[in-house]
């Protein structure tokens, strides 16, 4: 069934159209990654699909009654706003509702005013509408993140933190469609994991811009594409996309040899003169004219391998000798020791708030370490590549900006790029050249700092989420140019798939200081994870079997009892409490559940206590579970 379908729509932003002619539907449940270049209109697209904005030309036909959820690449809050404030902050009508109880219920509590027939009302309404059941999975989702006290004020988050708020915010409704604009922005993987799961797991439509290829082969079905003003869909995930990219752009290839096998002919005929040329002059002339305009197609399909020269690094590159650094009472790193070697390249892994940018900041120097020393070798040349851009002279040129690092580069094959060649390798037409800095995007900014960063040819590359902001075609190319870089490079990054391309070694940090050296890529670390999981979880399991089945002892243990199969005198206590133990723990779930489904009362508001609750209610539902596993064990013998 088709929830939303766009019939020949258009859309112009500033100086020309974004797309034309744009027609599509979108089935339900459909799973669809948005792809495309920076700036070719994706987000506007999303924003078209929500009815946050309107179309110039076309129709946009919705189903009666359907439910858009936005994940917006930035979270936006107001000054002051804590967690829930954020959360109940909704254009969805459920939402506003449960706003609206638990400003009355804060409200009445605060003032100690009679609000109670109001307050009645409100429940009423929540009770047939599902308010309660939609505020319980808020609380489940942002416990699954690791989000406890909905009282945090948002202005004191960090971007991932408020990330995953703003993930509960879209997912927890009900919706037929849910957009998602660079959903993975932020996140360390173990969430980027969590969130597959929950798309993969669910049965809405969603439609997903991100950069992150490896994300979008997990997550989706069809891929949708947008590149010079046109939108195509392709069935299958990104891999199968990228198969019929590359058969489409080898069909350019054979088109191309074609063309300028005609071209050749047709010029040389255009050079003969007038008679010998005779009639239908003009439809030739056009026929050629087309020839040569078809050499822009061919030429945009391809893309250009490089390498450039780096200089030269000693034996000794960095040497870490037990470093420690601590922000406040949060020990960031302890005792960490490391030799990196030339030629190595480390992925830097961990959950949010690790250490992993203070990490590079130390290798940078911009901060010092608290304990310890990082000793670099005397022909170490290091670049950042960071994720700020405060302090950059906006009012500069483009071209300006790169040639305060260097005016030219050397390639690997001993020639000289200038400044220009080289931006117009990373993108950046020679139209562009003469703008401001104030006049480019966060992506095309981003874009010229990495630029600016390789001209000046360091030979140990610091690159703290390189990826983020970046298209695809982009991080394509960054790829490339560091396959062939010969210098040394540490890579901060969530995106799973640059890791396993760029890194063949990892550092594991722990969120405690403690830092884990793994030798290997990033898809041979996480089966080695993936399997001590699996061995833990099978010996925890031997485990629980042997609490419900005691194995029955021999030689000096052995008595009639168990000889015979019979419960002993302690087992029989055991199996004879077990049922009252059963039936007390379940009559407290259940007042658990009757706490949930009901009208809070006056402590229905204290997030801390509803938290506990919650994990009192899974507790015992592990109990019950255990509990009744070894009561049939006993009944089996008593």
């Amino acid at each position: 069934m088709v929830i939303i379908s766009l019939d020949s729509v258009s859309k112009s932003l500033g100086a020309g159209p974004l797309f034309s002619s744009v027609s599509l539907s979108i089935e339900e449940g459909e799973r669809i990654g948005f792809v495309g270049p920076n700036g070719c209109g994706k987000s506007t697209l999303l924003k078209l699909l929500s009815g946050r904005m309107e179309c110039d030309d076309g129709v946009i036909a919705r189903k009666r009654g359907l439910v858009v959820q936005v994940l917006d690449q930035t979270p936006v809050w107001e000054s002051g706003d804590t967690i829930r404030d954020f959360l109940f902050r909704s254009d969805d009508l459920l939402v506003r509702l449960v706003g609206r109880y638990e400003a009355t219920l804060e409200t009445a509590h605060e003032t100690h005013e009679d609000r109670s027939a109001e307050l009645s009302l409100l429940t009423h309404e929540m009770e047939h509408k599902g308010g309660f059941e939609l505020e319980r999975r808020f609380l489940s989702m942002l416990m699954e993140l690791g989000v406890e006290d909905l009282s945090l004020p948002m202005d004191t988050l960090s971007g991932g933190m408020a990330k995953k708020a703003a993930l509960a915010r879209c997912l927890a409704p009900d919706s037929d469609l849910v957009l998602l604009d660079e959903p993975t922005n932020h996140l360390d993987l173990d969430t980027i994991e969590w969130l597959e799961r929950k798309l993969i797991g669910g049965r809405k439509a969603f439609v997903l811009v991100t950069h992150d290829r490896w994300f979008l082969d997990a997550v989706c079905g069809t891929i949708m594409e947008i590149d010079g003003g046109c939108v195509r869909k392709y069935e299958g995930g990104y891999s199968d996309y990228l198969v019929r990219v590359s058969n489409r752009e080898s069909d350019l290839v054979v088109r191309e040899k074609r063309r300028e096998s005609i071209l050749r002919v047709e010029l040389e005929w255009l050079k003969r003169g007038p008679k010998a040329r005779g009639g239908k002059d003009k439809k030739r002339k056009e026929r050629i004219r087309d020839l040569q305009d078809g050499a822009a197609e061919a030429a945009a399909a391809g893309s250009e391998v490089f390498r450039t020269g780096h200089r030269r690094l000693g034996g000794k590159v960095l040497e870490f000798k037990h470093i420690g650094k601590k922000w406040g009472d949060k020990e960031v790193l302890t005792s960490f020791s490391y030799k990196l070697t030339k030629g190595e390249r480390v992925g830097v892994v961990g959950p949010n708030g690790s250490g992993k940018s203070t990490l590079l900041d130390l290798i940078a120097e911009r901060y010092q370490p608290d304990s310890g020393a990082i000793q670099r070798g005397e022909t170490a040349v290091v670049g950042y590549f960071d994720q700020h851009t405060d302090g950059i002279d906006k009012s500069l040129k483009v071209l300006d900006f790169v040639c305060a690092a260097a005016e030219r580069v050397r390639m690997n094959d001993g020639s000289d790029l200038s400044a220009e060649q080289f931006l117009e390798r990373f993108g950046f037409p020679r139209t562009m050249l003469q703008q401001d800095l104030t006049t480019l995007s966060g992506g095309e900014l981003r874009r010229l700092m990495l630029v600016r960063l390789l001209i000046s040819a360091p030979n140990v590359l610091l690159l703290d989420e390189p990826t983020n902001d970046f298209d695809i075609p982009t991080i394509a190319l960054l790829e490339d140019f560091l396959s062939g870089f010969g210098g040394c490079v540490i890579s901060v990054s969530h995106d799973r798939a640059f890791l396993e391309g760029v890194a063949d070694s990892l550092w594991i940090l722990d969120g405690k200081g403690g830092v884990e050296s793994y030798v290997g890529s990033y898809m041979d670390w996480r089966e080695a994870r993936g399997q001590e999981a699996a061995e833990a979880e099978a010996e925890r399991k031997i485990a629980a079997e042997k609490q419900v089945r005691p194995v029955i002892a021999s030689g000096a243990d052995k008595s009639p009892a168990r000889t015979t199969g019979k419960l002993s005198f302690a087992e029989r206590k055991e199996y004879e409490q077990l049922l009252p133990d059963i039936e007390a723990m379940d009559h407290e779930k259940k007042t658990l559940e009757l706490r949930f489904a009901s009208a809070p009362d006056s402590t229905a508001n204290d997030h801390v206590s509803l938290v506990a609750a919650h994990k009192r209610y899974d507790e015992l539902t592990r109990l019950i579970e255990e509990k009744s596993c070894r009561w049939e064990a006993l009944a089996e013998r008593a």
